[in-house]
């Protein structure tokens, strides 16, 4: 299927780093909301807020990504997270009251591995089958967000201390780097409205690869580039 559109999402660097600190907390440490933090056998998903701007020009959409806000209470197993709700309704209102010149634009969810061998067999840094399904529970009436971004983090085997830690691309939509004992994906998605006579609906690009999933709507198509400035 053709290209319709071109999007950029560009992430501060500041983002980054809020965005490290809160997927590395759930990595080692889940907090059970009894006030005590305890260490898990296996890394948590955690997700959260992405804050910032959408402008268009010409034939390119730009979301520029300033601030990210972890949600403490979503709930994160292994394998799967869920915003809380209340929480995001909580910011928004304060975001709305006193800094109306930023936007919620999206949210973020992270992919923990315990070895970077594992997250590249399963192409951890790209969107599940059940990362596309979710959408399909969301209303575009009440979701506000048109992008998305997954930390994929990996725990390394082997260390090479003169390794580079800087950001370099992988694919268009997708970033990586090497710190320490881990090395990190960020992926950029959008999640776009398709308006139609019964009721609008979230498309996902890029899309799954495989065009006949039937979570993937097909009726459009972004290319997307991620960069972090």
């Amino acid at each position: 299927m053709p290209i319709d559109r071109q999007a950029t999402i560009r992430v501060s660097d500041s983002a980054i780093m809020h965005l490290m600190f809160a997927g590395m907390e759930s990595y080692f440490v889940k907090n059970f909301g009894s006030g005590v933090a305890q260490t898990i056998k296996k890394p948590v998903e955690t997700a959260g807020l992405l804050f910032g701007s959408i402008s268009k020009l010409n034939e390119m959409d730009y979301y520029i990504v300033d601030h990210i806000s972890n949600d403490k209470y979503a709930r994160g197993t292994h394998n799967e997270v869920s915003l809380n709700e209340k929480v995001t309704e909580v910011k928004s209102d304060i975001l709305r009251r006193r800094w109306p010149h930023i936007a919620l634009i999206g949210d973020y969810h992270t992919h923990p591995y315990t070895s970077d061998t594992d997250a590249k067999r399963d192409k951890g840094w790209e969107f599940s089958p059940g990362d596309y399904r979710s959408y399909q529970d969301w209303s575009p009436q009440e979701w506000p967000g048109r992008c998305a971004l997954v930390l994929t983090i990996a725990k390394l085997k082997r260390v090479h201390n003169n390794k580079r830690v800087d950001v370099e691309t992988k694919d268009t939509n997708v970033v990586h780097w090497q710190i320490g004992d881990f090395r990190y994906w960020v992926s950029a998605y959008i999640i776009d409205v398709i308006s139609e006579k019964s009721a609008p609906y979230y498309a996902v690009s890029p899309p799954k690869k495989k065009e006949t999933e039937p979570w993937e709507p097909l009726s459009k198509r972004f290319g997307v580039s991620c960069g972090v400035c």
